[in-house]
């Protein structure tokens, strides 16, 4: 079969990244975006949500073939070596097919060539077809890639009322769509693959809602519209992203830290709670969705390793702490448990919520300084995972942050919101910046968090340069030396005078008020 290879970049410069995640589009007209108007369909909305919910680029290899069937589809990831190794190295994989499968019966039912004394064989015939060949699709893709993250999707029915008036077509197709659809729906979490609705979608829960009337339909009565494209492409993004290796994926969090502070210090006493719940409102991107059960990226398979540190960049405490795979059990179909008799006692992954008690000198994070800031944790699944980054609760008029984050404890703000971006561990290198134009390339390394692009950043407590467009941002100009920073939603230097204190800046994309060195 000749199949066209579409090589769409989310970002400039991505065929050479080692960095960008892959994303293949498998399918057929649907995924080619046929009635979008070059617009890319859904796949190209999906590559953009990617790019922006993970904040990573994207390259995307689109080998949607307009007109294919599933026997088309199978033949291609069993004796095309080109889509085979597309597939065997991408990240993510979506598709979409069988659709032409029934409606190339449909048209000869239409035009009375169909055969069968009710003028349904060829119909049945296809649905045969379907049943036979969609099960040795998905398996054929997890035997290329067990690890992808995979999406595929139900057809929507443009046909709520007949092509031509009288011609029946649109209650012959109804039961062979609604059969297809529930084996799609059925079958595809067995192999890990999450399913967009897109009956639901464009017909409503009912199916009968016309996605005509809606503006969905280009004038061909078959393919969407651009609105539709936008609606199909929402319909992959709500199922929001189990963890992509490479990738992390920024959730809403409440972390609690104590620690022993008194001599005789005793830091089996150090204690940790972090809870991460989602909800609808947040949006896809903020979702926790836990990996399908016998992935690599199923903890009973990889483990986890969860980590903690300082995300303000105040301090260099970092604490790695691995889950082994032994200890984790699966819970429902598709959640996890986990039971240990070391630092982390017990951990749990489900829909929407995430949960992890640590105790003991294993955690190695000390609260012997005057405060945190912010405290983020990661915990990573056969190389992807979740962040979060809490900055201290405030209360008080006028509000302070100095009744919960203080030598001894730390309390973060309850379910504090997915950070805008995952703040960088202690120690991580500095982001280098570059400049290019059509004839010149220049880069600047922005002034260490640790202080030595200051003058007399080490002469209060942890030092911490902040400068305007350095890794540790200043919201003025120019560069300053501060101390004493704690999280605070702030844009300038007078929202911190509320709290006692006189700069305001950012760490990692959380926002910090911090008190000017003398």
């Amino acid at each position: 079969m000749l199949a066209a290879l579409v090589l769409g970049l989310a970002l400039l410069g991505l065929a050479g990244d080692a960095s960008a995640l892959s994303y293949v589009a498998l399918g057929d007209s649907l995924a080619v975006g046929s009635g979008d108007g070059g617009g890319g369909g859904y796949v190209a909305r999906y590559r953009d949500d990617l790019a922006t919910d993970l904040e990573a680029p994207v390259a995307l290899q689109n080998l949607g073939v307009g007109g294919s069937t599933t026997q088309n589809l199978l033949d291609s990831l069993t004796t095309d070596s080109m889509v085979e190794s597309a597939v065997a190295g991408a990240d993510v994989v979506t598709f979409d097919i069988g659709g032409n499968d029934i409606l190339i019966a449909l048209l000869a039912f239409k035009g009375g060539t169909c055969g069968g004394a009710d003028g349904q064989d060829c119909l049945r015939q296809a649905a045969a077809t379907f049943d036979a060949n969609w099960p040795a699709i998905l398996t054929q893709l997890r035997t290329l890639n067990p690890g992808a993250m995979m999406r595929t999707m139900t057809y929507y029915n443009s046909l709520i009322v007949d092509l031509d008036p009288g011609d029946g077509t649109a209650a012959t197709l109804k039961p062979y769509l609604t059969a297809l659809n529930a084996t799609i729906r059925s079958t595809a979490p067995n192999a890990g693959i999450a399913v967009a609705e897109g009956i639901t979608a464009f017909n409503g829960r009912s199916g009968n809602e016309d996605p005509i009337a809606k503006g969905y339909i280009d004038a061909d009565h078959i393919h969407p519209s651009p609105l539709g494209y936008d609606v199909l492409g929402e319909a992959f993004h709500g199922l929001g992203y189990s963890p992509i290796p490479g990738a992390k994926i920024r959730i809403p969090s409440t972390v609690q830290l104590r620690d022993d502070v008194v001599p005789p210090l005793d830091p089996s006493q150090r204690t940790l709670s972090f809870v991460a719940k989602s909800t609808p409102a947040i949006g896809p991107s903020g979702r926790i969705v836990p990996p399908p059960p016998g992935l690599p990226v199923d903890p009973r398979t990889s483990g986890a390793m969860l980590t903690v540190y300082n995300g303000a960049g105040v301090t260099m405490d970092l604490a790695p702490i691995s889950l082994p795979a032994t200890g984790w059990t699966l819970v429902g179909t598709n959640g996890y448990r986990f039971h240990g008799t070391g630092t982390v006692s017990q951990a749990l992954i489900v829909a929407d919520k995430i949960i992890v008690k640590a105790k003991g000198a294993g955690l190695d994070y000390s609260l012997d300084e005057p405060s945190q800031g912010v405290v983020a944790v990661t915990l990573t699944l056969g190389g992807g995972g979740w962040c979060a980054a809490a900055p201290a609760k405030s209360s008080g008029s006028p509000p302070s942050t100095a009744a919960h984050d203080h030598p001894g404890m730390f309390l973060g703000q309850k379910n504090a919101p997915p950070p805008a971006s995952c703040p960088p561990e202690p120690g991580s290198p500095p982001t280098t910046t570059s400049t290019t134009s059509s004839s010149t390339s220049t880069s600047t390394t922005p002034p260490s968090c640790a202080g030595s692009s200051c003058s007399l950043c080490g002469s209060c407590g942890d030092g911490l340069c902040l400068a305007a467009g350095g890794g540790c941002l200043y919201s003025g100009s120019g560069a300053v030396c501060a101390g004493g920073c704690v999280g605070h939603m702030c844009t300038s230097d007078a929202d911190c005078l509320p709290i006692g204190k006189t700069i305001c800046g950012s760490s990692g994309g959380i926002p910090i008020c911090c008190t000017a060195c003398p």
